[in-house]
């Protein structure tokens, strides 16, 4: 427990040196922090553009090295009801080389009650990054409440196979937004189940500035294949992250996310972004 105080008490610390702390004082960031401003743009916009440099320093770094990304992405309002994306991310693992993510999807608004966030991915070049990815989830708007329920199928190189189903809810009340989502990861071989719950704070407003507060707890479940013999792995985890985003002109403004997780019998990890984005 001592460990884990001391944890977040330099996590906090950092992140008050690395953001203006008036923000940080206001508050009581998929990957990546979601929120109504990050699902649909803005009325008088009809494209944005997103670009985030992710920097991983993982202990003991011997065996694990740091890690490296860089994202890209581009939403466009096609349709009244609907918002599309691409997105493109390049990969560098001191230990385990490089590659590449790519992944299309939309958000869509059916009625005023119902809209669906979809998305496939591909990866390219790297055994740790998914073949194939899909991602779907309803919501379920009950003023103030937003319901969802979510399923995802991830494919990586191997007979490894993970499926995942979800269920949260979100409330929103004036500038503040809190989340709460339990995921439920089947991985074969061997239908390894695995739970997740995911926690979420935030507060702020489109055209100003955004702050999430997020905590995940669960565990990991899956088969090391690559074993003489293959032997089935659980492993707790849990992650800590404070996402920011603010304008600083009336279309363009900057990024940051600082984030830790520990995985048991495996590695912490440090994790910083910054990031710069524009509408137009």
């Amino acid at each position: 427990m001592k460990k884990f105080l001391f944890r977040c008490a330099r996590l906090v610390l950092l992140i008050y040196f690395l953001l203006d702390p008036t923000v940080v004082k206001a508050q009581s960031d998929q990957v990546l922090a979601r929120s109504i401003g990050s699902d649909y743009l803005r009325g008088d916009y009809a494209y944005r553009l997103e670009t985030m440099l992710n920097f991983e320093h993982l202990t003991p770094n011997s065996d694990y090295g740091d890690w490296r990304s860089l994202d890209a992405a581009l939403y466009a309002k096609v349709h009244r009801r609907i918002t599309a994306f691409a997105q493109l991310s390049h990969h560098e693992r001191v230990k385990e080389g490089a590659g590449q993510f790519a992944a299309v999807g939309a958000y869509l608004d059916w009625q005023h009650w119902l809209s669906t966030y979809t998305a496939v991915s591909r990866g390219f070049g790297a055994d740790y990054l998914p073949v194939w990815r899909a991602d779907h989830d309803f919501h379920f708007l009950s003023d103030p409440f937003v319901y969802t329920l979510g399923a995802s199928y991830i494919d990586y190189d191997g007979p490894q196979r993970d499926w995942i189903v979800s269920a949260g809810v979100t409330w929103y009340h004036a500038r503040w937004i809190t989340e709460y989502r339990l995921f439920r990861n089947t991985s074969d071989p061997g239908s390894l189940v695995s739970y997740t719950h995911l926690f979420s704070l935030g507060y702020g407003q489109e055209g100003w500035r955004w702050l999430f507060l997020k905590l995940s707890i669960g565990s990991q479940a899956y088969q090391a294949q690559a074993l003489a013999n293959p032997q089935n792995v659980n492993q707790d985890a849990w992650e800590i992250s404070l996402y920011h985003r603010h304008w600083l002109g009336k279309d363009w403004g900057l990024m940051e996310q600082a984030g830790f997780l520990t995985l048991e019998d495996g590695y912490d990890k440090y994790a910083l972004s910054v990031g710069f984005f524009k509408e137009f």
